[in-house]
């Protein structure tokens, strides 16, 4: 019995990869789809597909050869938006099997997770009444439904709703 995803061998009352949460087939194809970005793209061209996420194309070769070391296969295909403009990246979509999503879902937050903790990110900052614009980064009122500088909807807590 072979894993599909590493290519180890187990022994025949062996069914299942732990570590690359699949069933084990009795023969390898012989074509490795990890072998190349190559292989993969031929290997998922008729297989259901679904977009994991968007961006451009240096973020997601990026996060693609992540994925990649993970065994996850994935490839990157056209948004859809013909219209080219100098000067402005290219949009595309991150596609991956249908199956793989829950798994590819779990590695994207991990990586954001570990990213923001690298660079020190914070996501919110309250200063008191005041809060951070996570947009724009101008001030507003906690109370605001929406941030003063951009526009962007920034609701309301439920402490304050309530208070209504």
């Amino acid at each position: 019995m072979f894993c599909p995803g590493c290519r180890s061998e187990f022994r025949v009352e062996i069914t299942f990869c732990q570590g690359c949460e699949v069933d084990l087939v009795e023969a390898l194809d012989a074509v490795n789809l990890f072998d190349s970005i190559q292989n993969m793209e031929n290997s998922l061209a008729d297989r259901p597909l679904s977009p994991a996420m968007m961006g451009t194309q240096a973020e997601l070769r990026r996060i693609q050869e992540d994925l990649y070391k993970e065994r996850l296969p994935s490839i990157l295909a056209n948004a859809g938006d013909d219209i080219y403009q100098p000067g402005m990246a290219q949009q595309l979509y991150l596609m991956v099997l249908e199956e793989d999503l829950p798994k590819i879902a779990t590695f994207l937050k991990k990586n954001h997770l570990e990213s923001v903790q690298r660079e020190g990110v914070v996501e919110e900052v309250s200063l008191g009444q005041i809060s951070l614009c996570p947009a724009c980064g101008g001030e507003a009122p906690g109370d605001a439904a929406e941030c003063p500088e951009c526009g962007l909807m920034l609701g309301v807590s439920e402490d304050l709703a309530l208070e209504s």
